[in-house]
């Protein structure tokens, strides 16, 4: 495990709400010295309390807003730069993971996080294999498809011309 697959940080606020108009999300802000990330936004449908319940008491608290100032561990399946959080770790080790909280309430199977990386990741080689190979096409007959215009002469003489 690299330093930003665990990366210790401050609550520093919460939003709750129908934030893009379509449903209704829960958000935690974690500061990370002169950086700050979101943890949640997730589509909960009926799950949503059940949600901000377990968060609320991963930290001990009763109400969501008093999860603001409270120290914990962000938890990243991988290391890049802004990786997505999965969960939190409160200072007693017990974590909250996303993942998990899905695979305990939702009726369907969850896809693991690298199941859905991979899928991501072949997804996007297919499109850019598929825009190389377009783009290999185009650059083959670039030569034969160029006209330079200030090298032709015009058919009339005149009819290029502006008229005043």
């Amino acid at each position: 495990m690299k330093e930003e697959h665990r990366q210790y940080g401050t609550i520093e606020s919460v939003r709750t709400g129908d934030e893009d108009g379509r449903w209704e999300t829960t958000w935690l802000f974690v500061k990370f010295g002169g950086s700050v990330q979101g943890f949640g936004g997730y589509f909960l449908k009926e799950h949503r309390e059940k949600w901000n319940a377990e968060l609320c008491a991963l930290f001990g608290v009763s109400k969501l807003d008093e999860l603001v100032g409270k120290r914990c561990w962000a938890l990243r399946c991988f290391s890049g730069w802004n990786e997505p959080i999965e969960g939190l770790e409160n200072a007693e080790g017990q974590r909250f993971v996303a993942t998990d909280f899905f695979r305990r309430h939702l009726s369907k199977p969850v896809e693991s996080v690298i199941a859905k990386r991979r899928e991501s990741i072949e997804s996007s080689i297919a499109s850019l294999t598929r825009r190389i190979n377009d783009e290999t096409r185009i650059l083959a007959r670039l030569e034969s498809d160029y006209v330079e215009w200030a090298t032709v002469l015009s058919g009339a003489g005149q009819e290029g011309k502006a008229r005043t």
